[in-house]
This record gives structure tokens, sequence and C-alpha cells, in this order.
């Protein structure tokens, strides 16, 4: 709320939607120190090899033994998501000296790629409960929708990378003349980025007056 410059604000929540199920998988990975950025020799090791060693486990009946570990149930989330990504596999890792980190992620990125008839989506949306002196009050919607190009440009990689090659081309043309490492909270910076991304396609749409029921409880 400082940040925003609006300490008067009661309450104030900022989340993400997820696929069902991707918190759940991510937990376990965590748990599982999956995501570890220590260094460890995995020569000749296979992806289910991996798995055990993560998880303390021998590679006999290591499915079951890991549900019973993560207390879930062998058809849980979880459990699915590791076997699609051939956690469980006698595959070999390709790896000499690496981090945890590194073989969850590869692997990810490898069996998670888009294809080439899908595309992604970002949505963002902010919403408001204003209330004014007089005692009225209405909600405000800030929102935005946008696609990517199948396998080639996604939207996730335009609405990150395009503001910010907007701000470097503003420095360079000498439009902005602030020193120092700045948020984008300022309108210096916002205003005119905001002003260029919507000639590329990528615009907040704002909707006032509002009822209370558009609220997100």
């Amino acid at each position: 709320m400082d940040i925003y410059g609006i300490p008067e604000t009661q309450t104030m929540y900022r989340g993400t939607f997820r696929y069902k199920g991707w918190c759940e998988a991510l937990d376990a990975m965590k748990s599982l120190k999956m995501l570890d950025d220590s260094i460890k020799d995995y020569c000749r090791m296979t992806y289910s090899g991996f798995l055990a060693e993560r998880g303390g486990l021998e590679i006999k009946d290591l499915k079951e033994n890991l549900a019973k570990k993560l207390r879930v149930s062998m058809n849980s989330i979880a459990i699915k998501s590791l076997d699609f990504l051939g956690f469980f596999s006698d595959e070999k890792l390709q790896y000499h000296e690496t981090t945890p980190f590194d073989v969850t992620s590869d692997r990810m990125i490898k069996k998670m790629l888009l294809s080439v008839n899908e595309r992604d989506m970002v949505i963002l949306q902010h919403i408001f409960l204003a209330s004014y002196p007089d005692g009225t009050r209405e909600v405000i919607k800030s929102s935005m929708l946008d696609f990517g190009s199948p396998a080639t440009n996604t939207s996730i990689s335009r609405t990150v990378a395009l503001p910010a090659a907007i701000a470097v081309k503003m420095i360079l043309e000498k439009k902005i003349d602030l020193k120092g490492v700045h948020r984008p909270v300022i309108p210096q910076i916002y205003t005119p980025v905001l002003d260029e991304l919507k000639t590329l396609g990528i615009e907040m749409k704002e909707e006032f007056g509002l009822p209370e029921s558009e609220m997100i409880i």
C-alpha cells in the first residue's frame, strides 16, 4: 500500500490463479527438495534414482512409498504430475555435477512446452471498492487479456519483456532522466510505457460504477 501511495486502503490482497493441482505438485517437489540449488554428482543416475535420492527412499516400489511419504494417494495430482514428468522412469540423466533444481526445471521445460497449435494467455485484473465522503461506493475494474502466438511469441514473454524494452528505449532517448533504481510506479515511467504498450495491443480496459456484487470475495 505504501508502494502504490494508497495508505488509506483498509484491505489489500494480491493473488495468482494457477491450474488446479499446480500448487499441490510444486509443494511435493519442494518437500522432496527437488528445487534445492546445492550441487551434486548425478552421473549415470536415472530419473527414478534421482527421485528416490531426493525422497530418501529405495527405487523398489518408489511410487507407492513416495505417496506414503507425502501422505497423499497414489491417484493424487502430485504423484500423477511426477509420473507425467517422467520421474519414475529408468531414463538416464544427462548430467554430471548439477543441482536438483536444474534437473527438475529442465524436465518441466522439456515436457511442458507449448505445441505448435497451442498458445498461452495472460489475464490481469485489478478490482477496487471505492468509498467516498458522501457515503457512495462503487467497484472499479481494470482488466487486461492478452494472447500469445502459437509456438512463437508467447504472451508471458510479451507482457514481461516489452515494458522493460520500452523503458530502456526511453532512457536511450533521454526521455527518462531519473537516477538510480526505481519501481515503475512513477508517472514519468509508467504513463509513456502504457501508452506505447497500447499501440502494441497490450492495454488495460477500465470499468467504473460497478455494483459491489462485482467484488471478488
